[in-house]
């Protein structure tokens, strides 16, 4: 529950170190924590297992397969505490494309953090331009301001709600 913003792409490995130096970039000037990903760890691979899964189940056409041995990197950026990471890591295809399919929910950190992610993405695409956003705030495509805020009041009051009813 809450507003997410999901996003994914295809990339050449050229394209994904462009995006890692340049989002560790914008990182180090605003002072905002991240982590660099370099390798298949244990967690990473069974995660990526289920992201390729599912996206594989959802666009069949795309025939997407993973590379053997198992390579990821790519960047995780802790924009809030009240905000999942933005995670930007790639798999490794086994056509030796890169793909990028995740998500990041932002509800709980607020507009500006809703904000801050669009941005980011927005340099993103600037280097990957087939990066597709869906944005359930509405503001990846609108802009508008007071849209975001209205979708976020609207999602913490159904959670609020929710909550209520639950303890009740």
């Amino acid at each position: 529950m809450g507003v997410t913003i999901h996003y994914r792409a295809f990339a050449s490995e050229e394209q994904v170190d462009k995006v890692i130096r340049r989002v560790k970039e914008i990182c180090d000037d605003l002072k905002i924590c991240y982590q660099l990903v370099s390798e298949a760890e244990n967690h990473w691979t069974r995660l990526s297992d289920i992201v390729v899964q599912a996206f594989s189940k959802i666009y069949p056409e795309l025939k997407v397969e993973l590379a053997e041995p198992r390579q990821m990197k790519g960047i995780i950026i802790s924009l809030h505490p009240d905000s999942e990471p933005l995670s930007l890591v790639f798999q490794k295809l086994r056509d030796s494309r890169w793909l990028l399919c995740e998500f990041t929910k932002t509800q709980f950190a607020g507009s500006n953090v809703h904000k801050l992610t669009v941005a980011i993405l927005d340099r993103v695409k600037e280097i990957i331009p087939n990066l597709i956003v869906e944005d359930e705030g509405l503001f990846y495509n609108s802009r508008d301001e007071e849209l975001l805020k209205r979708i976020l009041h609207v999602h913490d009051k159904i959670l609020k709600d929710w909550f209520r009813g639950k303890r009740s």
